[in-house]
């Protein structure tokens, strides 16, 4: 199965790109695709049945889902504790989805040098 991309920006490794889904909403975040955001859609089982659907996510949504919030990235101990419990830094999950984005281009990460 290929990658399925939309948005201006082309992965490393390339893949299909599929118009961006302008009014539907990105399945990490919860909010609206707009004219200009980038993103991927990912193959999910609902329940765990067949068959697949295809769900799209913001690109930095995504990248956020395995990063973890920029809560977790600027103070882990203090925003991931059992009392606070709120890798996002106080953030929704879109506004830490971008920073989060921002973060990494501040502070590279092996293996994935302009990939962002």
């Amino acid at each position: 199965m290929s990658f399925r991309y939309f948005g201006k920006w082309t992965p490393d490794g390339g893949g299909v790109r599929f118009p961006t889904p302008i009014g539907m909403t990105c399945h990490l975040c919860n909010e609206t695709f707009d004219v200009g955001d980038c993103g991927t859609y990912a193959s999910v089982s609902l329940r765990g049945e067949a068959p697949e659907v295809l769900l799209p996510s913001h690109r930095e949504c995504a990248f956020r889902s395995v990063m973890g919030g920029i809560g977790h990235l600027e103070d882990h101990n203090f925003w991931c504790s059992d009392a606070v419990n709120d890798p996002d830094g106080g953030r929704s999950y879109r506004e830490s989805a971008l920073e989060v984005w921002e973060w990494a281009k501040q502070h590279p990460i092996s293996g994935i040098e302009g990939a962002l």
